[in-house]
């Protein structure tokens, strides 16, 4: 089996990146502080864990829905990089809306550290994104979009009037 795709923040969006992941059979886990979301997690197929350290190890990858910027600082500062340590390369997506200066610091702290950070925006209601219709934007170098291709087509649906907005960008960017 292939590592899993990891979320942290099942909420209304959280839990729609988990549906739509699964659906394309992706492993999934997930962690929430509210139980009964990891129990929600459990029965859409997903794997609920107990800790964002649990889940952090193993995961091809890692999403992060928080609530707020705030929180999305606490995740990445005060449970991944505790849980992965320095130089693990681990990609962690932010798809929670945030401060744009706030997020961009984060990422000149933590991407030192070894974790290739990517800040994901996602425009559209929980409901436009599990039908494919939400936007999100992907902006990196173009190897690494062409290196999460497989990942992120699946927040689209072929055929249909979604967009999803991919932009490759200065070589500023990490490359993952």
């Amino acid at each position: 089996m292939s590592a899993p795709v990891a979320i942290v923040g099942l909420g209304l969006m959280g839990e729609v990146y988990a549906r739509r992941l699964i659906d394309a059979g992706f492993s999934v886990t997930g962690f929430d502080i509210d139980p009964a979301r990891c129990a929600r997690m459990a029965d859409i197929g997903g794997r609920p864990v107990q800790s964002i350290g649990e889940l952090a190890r193993p995961a091809r990858c890692i999403i992060v829905a928080v609530f707020s910027t705030e929180q999305v600082e606490d995740v990445v500062e005060n449970h991944l990089l505790p849980a992965l340590g320095d130089g693990s390369g681990k990609i962690v997506l932010c798809m929670s809306t945030c401060d744009p200066d706030r997020v961009a610091a984060l990422a000149g702290r933590v991407i030192p550290r070894g974790i290739r950070y990517l800040d994901v925006p996602v425009s559209g209601t929980s409901d436009q994104v599990r039908r494919g219709d939400g936007v999100a934007l992907w902006a990196a170098m173009s190897q690494s979009l062409t290196r999460l291709k497989t990942f992120w087509m699946h927040f689209s649906h072929a055929g249909s009037t979604s967009v999803l907005s991919v932009m490759a960008v200065a070589p500023s960017l990490p490359s993952i």
